[in-house]
């Protein structure tokens, strides 16, 4: 179950994929700190905005009051997921971080994304 208590109940911090999106921007952010600066800032940078995102936007739509509005901002949340995937590739096709590196912070981004559609999918389908 996403929440300790169920889909509407609890606070953000009730929610493992929170606990998830931010230990993703932690390790985005370490890695970006770790690489060469001045060839690769703009790079990091978007990644390391797509990876922030994320919980940002789970936290947010905790707060919504509506399921249609907490359902927007965690779909926002998943394409910010995928976004930081694919500047992760993008970061390993340019040779900027180790294979191992991006292994493990693209296996963070999979466990996030598997964990958002969960939620996701909890919620019942959107409305029309």
């Amino acid at each position: 179950m996403p929440y300790r208590g169920g889909v509407t109940s609890g606070t953000v911090r009730d929610l493992r994929v929170w606990d998830a999106a931010r230990l993703l921007a932690v390790e985005v952010q370490r890695a970006a700190t770790g690489a060469r600066a001045r060839e690769t800032a703009d790079l990091w940078a978007q990644t390391r905005r797509a990876a922030e995102s994320v919980g940002a936007n789970i936290a947010e739509g905790c707060g919504r009051s509506t399921t249609p509005d907490r359902r927007r901002f965690f779909v926002i949340a998943l394409g910010s997921v995928r976004e930081t995937q694919h500047h992760l590739r993008l970061c390993r096709d340019y040779e900027l971080i180790p294979e191992p590196q991006f292994l493990r912070l693209v296996g963070l981004a999979g466990v996030t994304r598997r964990m958002l559609e969960s939620l996701i999918a909890t919620m019942g389908p959107p409305e029309r």
